[in-house]
């Protein structure tokens, strides 16, 4: 047979370094060949499983303390899979028969079980194996289906439909949309197709099923509010593509391919939110990891849809990974998310309520992720308006990542608000998933804003609860919480949970300190944030672990001490380069209506002004020269007092001084930039307005807009 490994080569003009794939995967698979056994290790239990091959039906494994069928098959059926794809893929590309002698032993043993998945009471159900076990066998049997016998056919086949494809019946009918339900459809396509010109009649109602509910899930998936987090997002999305691709194949029909979800709003989650720099993490909102490897996803969004920005996420962070051998013979070109996306480096995800603020992709930009959503998904936790933060690459607000599923102090952390970055009342945090959403938003260059609504993940606790976060100059955030308590003897409380040394001053704090008011910084291995919080009322900020859970390390709690309802809070986070940053030269202040904070880069630059309303409502605002009666009032000015960013929220009128700069006979969002020599305008409203622009002598315009409509201009200036 030929040798397919000859068109494996680089070319001088490729970053994927498809030599090295190839080195690597053909070792892994001399390594799968010549072993005799393997072990099984897993991430929450001390267990570690022995199989020794050929593989023989594994015995009943006793639950790890605090467990309820605990799924050991999984990591096993993964591990089989695993061998499978590999041994196989070499076999199809070397043509050397030992690789198929030793994916024909995995075949006839994996026959001689008895069931393919491990609680018998349950069946299929809730079972990943089954899913891992048909999809590696599936896989297996079509690339060596010239070397099997007629016997061995026949026994191949009947595993393929009685071990794997019949128990999966049970899911027929099933449109849940959770990853393992998923990945049991897909596994219902990838056995389908692998007998289908065998068997027919056997396999054409589970492959119209699988189709079916993959076109009902993609189609859901553009418009759910539904979420996993973005670990589990990237597992059922790997499954989705490899089925899409598979039933291309196999039928010529593209349109799962083709299907928006996975050609737009796949690769935007995952671009949006990659930390900066060359770290390639991504915020673990609900069960999820910070390092996540999307290269499969990418890979495949590269090859088919030709995504210049997926192909640059191969190219960095997946040039050595065996998906861009397999999956990617004509790379596309690579562009760098910062030239794709221009000023439009934001994006709001308001189905499922994940918002991604953020400077750049660059090696000392900065990420803010914001979570208020309703979904109640199983690997939720209850963390509704937290937000988590990234500067170069390096996360300084945090969240505790994936839960521990056993009873007591680190299932209450991981799961509980307490180990989020979000609000307490009188130590008690959130009580149901979900009950988040996110109530607005407002993207422009230089000022940005998110707001989320968390009142009902509080029922009892309070009646209402709002977070602001204002993006200003690309630099700062600023968090704007707004709550209204059941009782007016209730204490809230803001967390900040970090896994850098806490700071205040010149003195490390530690678990039992109080920070010298509510100011103090996060300094990390080579970042640092800057944290200030002002309220009307008296603030402490204490240094705390949590009881039991203490291996998440510390976070910092500040408590509005006050009397009645309603409390607000006003919090600069100011993110640095360097682990020795200086504070940034700024000043909060704060009234009963208002907050106004002063910032600016220590050489005096740049320095700017920005004012927030703290009663709910527009308030007469004043940023520097700037006025408006409005919900928040910014202005950013140079070093020779030259405007060089203005923007309001819900405002009908800006002025400078005596001068109007924006009239509106609606209140309106808006925003305005000067940079080389032209003024960019970007004007955002609810309803029916007209709104009057005057940049001077050179600009006088008037815009209509419709409700709901967003309008950017950009005028030259002289």
């Amino acid at each position: 047979m030929a040798d397919r490994t000859k068109n494996i080569s680089p070319r001088d003009e490729e970053r994927i370094d498809t030599a090295k794939i190839w080195r690597e995967l053909l070792a892994l698979a001399e390594g799968y060949l010549q072993e005799q056994s393997f072990r099984v290790t897993y991430p929450s239990a001390s267990y570690v499983m022995e199989v020794s091959l050929p593989l023989k039906e594994p015995q009943p494994i006793p639950d790890p303390p605090g467990f309820v069928d605990y799924p050991y098959w999984t990591m096993f059926s993964r591990a089989v899979e695993e061998r499978l794809t590999v041994l196989a893929s070499v076999y199809v590309l070397a043509r050397d028969r030992r690789y198929a002698d030793k994916v024909k032993e995995y075949l006839l043993a994996l026959a001689e079980f008895s069931k393919w998945y491990e609680f018998p009471r349950r069946g299929a159900e809730g079972n990943l194996s089954n899913a891992h076990f048909l999809i590696g066998y599936s896989v297996a049997y079509d690339a060596i289906h010239g070397e099997l016998s007629e016997y061995e056919r026949d026994v191949c086949l009947r595993a393929i439909l009685n071990l794997g494809l019949k128990p999966l019946a049970i899911d027929f009918g099933n449109d849940d949309m959770h990853n393992i339900i998923t990945a049991k459809q897909v596994a219902m396509l990838y056995g389908a197709c692998a007998v289908y010109d065998e068997a027919e009649q056997e396999a054409a109602p589970y492959l119209a099923q699988a189709v079916s509910y993959l076109r009902s899930y993609l189609d859901r998936k553009l418009v759910t509010h539904e979420t996993e987090g973005l670990l589990y997002t990237n597992v059922a999305v790997r499954h989705v593509w490899m089925a899409a691709e598979t039933y291309r194949k196999a039928t010529g029909d593209a349109t799962l391919c083709d299907h928006p979800y996975l050609s737009d709003l796949v690769p935007e989650l995952f671009l949006r939110l990659l930390s900066p720099g060359s770290a390639g993490t991504f915020p673990n909102l609900s069960d999820s990891f910070e390092r996540i490897d999307a290269t499969y996803v990418m890979t495949m969004t590269a090859a088919r849809h030709r995504h210049p920005a997926a192909m640059w996420y191969v190219e960095t962070f997946g040039r050595e990974k065996r998906e861009a051998l397999l999956y990617l013979p004509e790379p596309c070109e690579a562009v760098h998310p910062d030239l794709y996306y221009g000023d439009r480096k934001s994006r709001i995800f308001a189905e499922i309520g994940w918002a991604a603020l953020r400077s750049g992709w660059g090696e000392r930009d900065r990420l803010l992720c914001l979570t208020s959503s309703a979904s109640a998904q199983g690997h939720n936790h209850r963390d509704q308006n937290n937000v988590v933060l990234n500067q170069s690459g390096e996360w300084l607000l945090v969240n505790p990542g994936y839960q521990d599923y056993r009873p007591g102090p680190g299932n209450e952390f991981t799961v509980g608000t307490v180990g989020h970055n979000s609000l307490l009342v009188d130590g008690l945090g959130q009580t149901v998933y979900g009950g988040g959403r996110l109530a607005g938003d407002f993207l422009s260059p230089g000022f940005e804003w998110v707001c989320g609504d968390a009142s009902a993940a509080y029922p009892d606790l309070l009646a209402s609860y709002g977070r602001t976060v204002y993006h200003l100059d690309n630099r700062w955030f600023v968090l704007v919480d707004e709550i209204e308590l059941a009782r007016a003897d209730q204490t809230p409380e803001l967390l900040f949970h970090t896994r850098a040394q806490i700071w205040c001053g010149d003195r490390k704090l530690e678990p039992g300190d109080r920070a010298e008011r509510a100011e103090f910084a996060f300094r990390g291995e080579r970042s640092t944030l800057f944290i200030q919080t002002v309220s009307p009322d008296p603030l402490t900020a204490d240094v705390k672990v949590y009881p039991g859970a203490e291996s998440y390390g510390p976070y910092v709690g500040v408590a509005g001490h006050g009397g009645g309802l309603r409390r607000t809070f006003a919090t600069l986070l100011a993110p640095s380069d360097g682990s020795d940053a200086l504070p940034p030269a700024a000043s909060l202040a704060c009234g009963r209506a208002s907050a106004a904070i002063s910032v600016g880069e220590r050489d005096g630059r740049r320095n700017g002004r920005f004012a927030a309303s703290l009663t709910g409502k527009p308030e007469r605002l004043e940023a520097g020269a700037l006025s408006a009666d409005a919900l928040a009032l910014w202005e950013l000015r140079d070093a020779a007092g030259e405007l060089l960013q203005a923007a309001v929220r819900r405002a009908n009128r800006l002025a400078e001084g005596d001068r109007v700069l924006l009239q509106s006979d609606a209140p309106v969002e808006a925003s305005l930039q000067r940079r080389e020599g032209e003024v960019c305008v970007t004007i955002a409203c609810d309803r029916t307005a007209v709104v009057n622009v005057e940049l001077g002598s050179a600009v006088t315009d008037a815009l209509k807009l419709q409700a709901g409509e967003k309008k950017t201009l950009r005028y030259r200036m002289p």
